[in-house]
C-alpha cells in the first residue's frame, strides 16, 4: 500500500476523551470490525503495524452506508466519498485517534453536482460542508449499522467541522519544491504568512543522522512538508472550541503520507481534557485526571523531542556551515513554532499543570508566566525596568487597556534594540516598518512575527480606546511572554555585532 502514489489526504485527529472512549484499544477494534461489515476491507500492511488501512471491497454496500450518513443535499460529499477517495485510514495513539481519507487520483478531478474539483471541496474553510470529519462520520455510521448504536452516537459529530476536533487539515502530495505558490497576506497589517517546515524525526532522531553527516545530499530529505496553519490566533480556553487554532493546509513530498501523518499526530494538543464531548458537562474526576496526566506525559515528550530536533540541526549546522537552509529549518519548523514560540502551548501548559495540581486559579498562572521573564536583563538592554512584572500583573487587574499600551511600549523597545543592532544606525521609522524590515531579513521566526504584529495592533487599540476587557488582554499575555523569551534567549544573540 505504501508504494502507491497518494495525491490527496484529508484528516482529523480527535482526543479519546472527546470520543467518549472508556477502553481505547477495545473501542478502536470495534470500529475496525464494524467497517469490515459494511463494505470495507482491512489491508494487511507489515510496514505500518499501527495503521488500520481500508479499501472499498463492496461498492454497493459502501454506497448504502454513505447515503445513510449524509443528508439528501450532500451529493457533492457523496461523490467525494464514493468516486474520489479510495482508502480510509485509522491511526490510534496513546491519546487520540486519527481518521483519514486518501486517494491516488488527481485532486483536480471535477465531480459532483457543482463540477468542483476534489481538492477545492476538501479544503473549504468555514463552509458548513467542509469535510475533515467524513471518515469519522463513516465509522459512526458503520457502528450503528451493525447494532452498536450507542457507541456510534458517541463518536458521531453534528457537523463536518466539529468543536471536539483537536487537529484537521488537507494534504496535497507534490514533487519538490514543496513551497506554497500562493502568498497569504493580511490586508490590514500587510503581514505575509509563511509556511512552517515539517521535519523527519526518523532522519534527525535516529542513527540515520549519520547518513546526513556523511553525505550532504541527504539534507534534502529532512523536510517532509510545508505546513500553513490557519486560525492559530484563537483564544485559549478550556471551554472554547478547538477549531480556533487547528487547521493545517499541507504540501508534502510524494511517498511520505504515513510519516507526515505520524509527525502531525505528535503536535496534536488536547485543550479540554476535563470536558465531555458536549462541552456542557465535565468528565468524572478520575477520568479527567487520567486524561490530564496523559497530556502531561505528552507535554514532556513533545518538549524533549523539540529540544532533540534543534540539537540535531545544530550538529548539522556545524558540519555544513554553508547550508543556511539548516538555520532556517531550526527556527521555522513546526515543532519549534508549536512548543518554543506558541502562546497556545504556553497557556495550555499553565492550565494543564494547574488542573492536575488542583489549582484552577488562572490569576496565579498569569502571574507566574509574567514573573518567569528575566526582567533584570531586559533592564540592562534598556527595554524595561526590573519592577515591570508587578506593573503588568497590577494593570491586568485594574486597567487592561493601559496594559495593552504598556505591552506595546515594551515590545517596541525590543524591536528597536534589534533594529539598531542589526543596521547600526538609529531608527527613524515606525514600529510597523521596523517589524516588516526585520521580518524580510528573516530575523524573526514566523510565529514571532505574527505575535509582534498582534501586540502592536492591540497596543494601538488600547492606547486609542482604553476599553479592552481583561479577557482580551489575557489572550495576549502568553504572546507577550513568548516574544520576550525569544528576544532574551535567541533574538539578541542572533544578531552579531561587527568586530
Amino acid at each position: 500500500m505504501e508504494d502507491l502514489e497518494y495525491k490527496l489526504t484529508i484528516f482529523e485527529v480527535v482526543p479519546f476523551e472527546q470520543l467518549g472512549f472508556s477502553n481505547p484499544a477495545n473501542d478502536v477494534q470495534s470500529i475496525v470490525l464494524a467497517l469490515q461489515q459494511v463494505g470495507l476491507e482491512l489491508v494487511k500492511n507489515s510496514n505500518y503495524k499501527k495503521v488500520f488501512w481500508f479499501i472499498i471491497r463492496d461498492k454497493e454496500r459502501f454506497q448504502l452506508l454513505t447515503r445513510a450518513v449524509l443528508t439528501p443535499n450532500e451529493d457533492e460529499l457523496f461523490w467525494l466519498l464514493t468516486e474520489f477517495f479510495e482508502y480510509l485510514l485509522l491511526i490510534p495513539t496513546h491519546y487520540d485517534l486519527l481518521f483519514a481519507l486518501t486517494s491516488t487520483k488527481d485532486p483536480g478531478t471535477e465531480g459532483g453536482p457543482y463540477a468542483r474539483d476534489a481538492h477545492y471541496i476538501s479544503s473549504e474553510i468555514g463552509n458548513p460542508f467542509y469535510p475533515p470529519s467524513l471518515a469519522r462520520i463513516l465509522c459512526a455510521g458503520a457502528l450503528k449499522q451493525i447494532g452498536l448504536r450507542e457507541f456510534g452516537e458517541r463518536i458521531d459529530c453534528i457537523s463536518n467541522f466539529p468543536n471536539e476536533t483537536a487537529l484537521a487539515g488537507d494534504i496535497l502530495f507534490v514533487h519538490p519544491p514543496i513551497d506554497f505558490s500562493a502568498i497569504i497576506r493580511d490586508g490590514d497589517t500587510g503581514f505575509e504568512w509563511r509556511p512552517l517546515s515539517l521535519l523527519s524525526s526518523k532522519l534527525l532522531l535516529s542513527q540515520k543522522i549519520i547518513d546526513i553527516l556523511q553525505e550532504e545530499a541527504v539534507i534534502d530529505q529532512i523536510e517532509l512538508a510545508k505546513v500553513l496553519p490557519f486560525q492559530i490566533m484563537g483564544r485559549f480556553d478550556q471551554t472554547f472550541p478547538f477549531h480556533t487554532q487547528n487547521h493545517f493546509a499541507i504540501r508534502a513530498k510524494f511517498g511520505t503520507q504515513i510519516e507526515v501523518l505520524e509527525e502531525i499526530l505528535g503536535v496534536s494538543l488536547h485543550l479540554t481534557w476535563s470536558k465531555a464531548k458536549s462541552y456542557t458537562e465535565k468528565l468524572p474526576k478520575k477520568a479527567a485526571l487520567s486524561f490530564g496526566f496523559g497530556q502531561l506525559r505528552r507535554l514532556k515528550d513533545l518538549e524533549e523531542k523539540e529540544t532533540a530536533l534543534r540539537y540535531a540541526l545544530n550538529i548539522l549546522q556545524k558540519r555544513y556551515p554553508a547550508r543556511k537552509d539548516l538555520i532556517e529549518l531550526e527556527v521555522s519548523n513546526l515543532y519549534s513554532n508549536v512548543v518554543r514560540y506558541s502562546p497556545v502551548y504556553l497557556a495550555w501548559q499553565a492550565h494543564l499543570r494547574a488542573f492536575v495540581q488542583g489549582d484552577p486559579g488562572i490569576d496565579n498562572q498569569f502571574t507566574l508566566l509574567v514573573r518567569q521573564i528575566d526582567w533584570s536583563t531586559l533592564e540592562n538592554f534598556g527595554v524595561a525596568t526590573k519592577d515591570e512584572a508587578e506593573k503588568v500583573v497590577n494593570l491586568l487587574q485594574t486597567d487592561p487597556g493601559s496594559l495593552l499600551t504598556r505591552i506595546r511600549v515594551i515590545i517596541e523597545q525590543c524591536v528597536l534594540y534589534l533594529y539598531q543592532r542589526k543596521y547600526l544606525r538609529p531608527a527613524t521609522t515606525t514600529l510597523h516598518n521596523m517589524i516588516q524590515r526585520l521580518d524580510r531579513d528573516l530575523v524573526f521566526p514566523p510565529m514571532i512575527s505574527i505575535y509582534l504584529t498582534a501586540l502592536r495592533t492591540s497596543g494601538n487599540i488600547g492606547a486609542h480606546t482604553g476599553a479592552d476587557s481583561r479577557e482580551d488582554v489575557e489572550v495576549l499575555l502568553p504572546l507577550f511572554v513568548r516574544v520576550l523569551e525569544w528576544f532574551l534567549y535567541e533574538g539578541v544573540s542572533k544578531i552579531s555585532l561587527p568586530h
